[in-house]
């Protein structure tokens, strides 16, 4: 697998393992759906406290990771055949695709879990996506279960964002300090980056989603709920496993406020004073330096990408949706709008097409509480400190802008 991956470093080599057969191959592979049990290990006797002998599970990640890197250099790498190689490893995705769900549905969040729930949640971002299965040589029914699976692995990976940008957050990085007490801030900083790696790259799909959907807000989907005082660490694992659960089950946006506010106020965008780096340096503790400057390059990149797609759900609500309160079902057009929307696979197909006008009402209400002043700054903050010193623009301000110009739209 280290040669392979090396292989497909270039673009040319990517596409001659393609052409090759390569992920063909892989997909016939039966061992990645030999998901040992979490205590497989108690069959053989106690765990080896010196980590020698691995247990079933590591060893099986020993199996799986080297493979999910390779699809993630083989999408990289193949930018300008993008459509050929997504369309291969989307059909990996599907054919493990209840190992895959298991996988996202992970009961224990471990440092070797993220490790997985990082490169699956990047490869995903790049390939379940709608325009994924056009132009396949297939039959109807084969391209609606094609759509039913990346329908599920949307709904799970927005699941997953719950869980990380909610409570069990604190409680990973509590955890990770317990079990290496001489190494606690070492460990807390990896598994830190571990999940906002996770999280950047699911924020990455709900962005590309949401551009593929449509360049306008009236026909884009929405993926979060006109709600946000609920509680983002609410666990919604279930809630979205039921194609039919009402819009309130689906996560809100005040998941995203609540990820910006946390990032921006945290100790995770909390810049490293020279004096600090200079101690840092005499401990020699360079890696974690390092994983510091990456933690805050996904800071940033998490709180982009959740002001996004936060504008552009507050857009479509504030702006171009209909409620569906019996007072309003009269008006033109309405009813053909709305069977539309319902159309799509995911989205408003959840219900997310029936918001009242009291629920549009609440929402600019309470993201204008939110989203105040104070939280306006720090994120402005953030953009001056660290994102003007990355290789590429950024639009933290320009985003904050037009979010603080929808707020302050009248009410209808």
């Amino acid at each position: 697998m280290a040669l392979l991956t090396q292989v497909a470093k270039t673009g040319q080599g990517a596409m001659e393992l393609l052409r090759c057969g390569l992920v063909a191959r892989l997909v016939e592979c039966q061992v990645f759906d030999m998901v040992p049990d979490s205590d497989s290990h108690r069959v053989f006797g106690q765990r080896d406290p010196s980590g020698f002998i691995l247990s079933p599970l590591d060893r099986y990640r020993q199996i799986l990771i080297p493979a999910l890197r390779l699809f993630k250099v083989i999408l990289t790498s193949t930018t300008t055949h993008h459509q050929q190689g997504a369309a291969q490893v989307l059909q990996w995705l599907i054919v493990h695709a209840d190992t895959i769900q298991g996988l996202l549905r992970c009961q224990e969040l471990s440092m070797g879990a993220l490790q997985e729930l990082s490169l699956l949640t990047g490869i995903i971002s790049k390939t379940a996506l709608p325009g994924a299965v056009e132009g396949q040589d297939v039959n109807s029914a084969v391209l609606l279960e094609f759509q039913g699976h990346i329908s599920r692995f949307q709904r799970q990976c927005l699941s997953l964002l719950g869980r990380l940008a909610g409570s069990e957050r604190e409680r990973l990085l509590k955890q990770a300090e317990i079990a290496a007490p001489g190494e606690h801030a070492k460990r807390r900083e990896e598994m830190e980056v571990a999940m906002q790696q996770v999280c950047a790259n699911i924020m990455e799909y709900c962005q590309n989603l949401l551009l593929q959907s449509s360049s306008q807000a009236q026909f884009s989907i929405c993926l979060f709920s006109p709600s946000v005082n609920e509680p983002a660490s609410r666990d919604c694992r279930t809630d979205l496993a039921l194609p039919s659960a009402p819009y309130s089950r689906v996560p809100s946006l005040g998941l995203l406020k609540e990820l910006c506010a946390a990032l921006v106020s945290g100790t995770g965008v909390e810049k490293i004073s020279s004096v600090q780096r200079s101690l840092l340096a005499k401990r020699r503790l360079v890696q974690l330096i390092n994983n510091r400057a990456k933690l805050l390059a996904l800071c940033s990149y998490v709180i982009e990408t959740c002001l996004f797609v936060l504008w552009r759900h507050l857009e479509y609500y504030l702006l171009y949706c209909t409620p569906a309160d019996p007072k309003d079902s009269l008006m033109p057009g309405a009813s053909a709008y709305r069977s539309c929307l319902t159309d799509d696979s995911f989205g408003r197909a959840l219900g997310l097409s029936r918001v009242s006008q009291q629920d549009l009402e609440q929402l600019q209400s309470d993201m204008g509480a939110g989203f105040g002043e104070a939280l306006q700054r720090k994120l402005q903050e953030v953009e001056g400190l660290y994102s003007q010193v990355r290789s590429r623009s950024t639009f933290i301000q320009a985003l904050v802008r037009r979010i603080r110009g929808l707020l302050r739209q009248p009410k209808s």
